[in-house]
């Protein structure tokens, strides 16, 4: 009877033994599995950032070259709104000069036609 219960134990613990050594084998192949998933998702992530960089590095090229351009057109806008400016004022010069000898010449005008008279 003792001996039947030995081995009734020990075809037992053969059996659980059996079953821990497959659930083992189960648990290192999901490990393994999830290893190759962890490795996936970080090369994902890595080029998912270097697009990213790559992506706005782009947009900051783009924007600093359309600024360079905007800043461009406003400066030559600027330039041209002082020369018309400038020959604004050299006409108006020109023309208070003009004026100017012309009432110069009434004067003269008048200033003889009072002597003659």
């Amino acid at each position: 009877m003792v001996t039947d219960l030995n081995s009734k134990v020990e075809h037992g613990m053969i059996e659980k033994q059996s079953q821990l050594d497959r659930l083992d084998g189960n648990m290192s192949e999901e490990v393994r599995l999830l290893n190759q998933e962890i490795e996936k998702m970080k090369s994902t992530q890595k080029s998912l950032e270097n697009k990213i960089e790559s992506d706005l590095s782009s947009v900051a090229k783009a924007t600093k070259s359309q600024y360079g351009r905007l800043r461009g057109e406003c400066m030559d806008g600027f330039k041209t709104l002082q020369e018309s400016i400038d020959t604004m004022h050299s006409i108006l010069d020109s023309k208070i000069h003009l004026i100017e000898e012309e009432i110069h010449s009434e004067i003269k005008r008048a200033m003889k036609t009072v002597i003659v008279t």
